[in-house]
């Protein structure tokens, strides 16, 4: 077995419009309610998958795995519109989940030379800044399919799918 895969994790804003969206079907319940249901069926299968998997990923943060989880008000404030109400609200789950939330330094925003877009840019260095070894995210149209791209000590780019492959010898272990 190899060495265990991940110590930080950063959570690209589609990861946690997941989590918001998906509340109950992430729960260690594991049962969402019949309205994430029909949201989670309109997904494309990758997506739906991931969001799955997210749940397995939550039940293992649940019990205690030594993962530092991390998001920054920036992420929270790319969600939707309709979603904004909800940023602080969220920001404090997530701080009970034990997630860290970090407010990142902007000056290094411009010093990163990658092929990724501005917002895409920014995330990417808050993860970095912030020590993450792992970038999560869903957005296959841009930093999934440029992740080879990116500088090599950087974060891994890796989807909840990827990362539970990686993860899953460890999932039944005790803490």
């Amino acid at each position: 077995m190899d060495s265990y895969p991940f110590r930080s994790v950063f959570l690209d804003t589609c990861i946690v419009r997941y989590i918001a969206t998906f509340p109950c079907l992430l729960s260690d319940e594991g049962d969402g309610d019949e309205e994430e249901e029909r949201r989670l069926a309109t997904l494309r299968p990758e997506h739906q998958r991931d969001v799955l998997t997210l749940g397995a990923m939550m039940s293992m943060l649940e019990r205690g795995y030594p993962h530092d989880i991390v998001i920054t008000p920036c992420v929270v404030r790319e969600l939707p519109a309709r979603a904004q109400p909800f940023g602080a609200e969220l920001l404090n789950w997530c701080r009970t989940m034990g997630f860290v939330v970090s407010d990142c330094p902007h000056t290094f925003f411009d010093t990163v030379a990658t092929v990724l877009d501005e917002t895409d840019r920014h995330l990417y260095l808050e993860a970095a800044v912030n020590g993450c070894d792992t970038f999560l995210t869903t957005d296959y149209s841009t930093i999934v399919t440029r992740r080879d791209s990116l500088p090599a000590t950087g974060p891994r780019v890796l989807t909840p799918s990827e990362w539970w492959r990686k993860m899953k010898p460890w999932a039944g272990l005790p803490r």
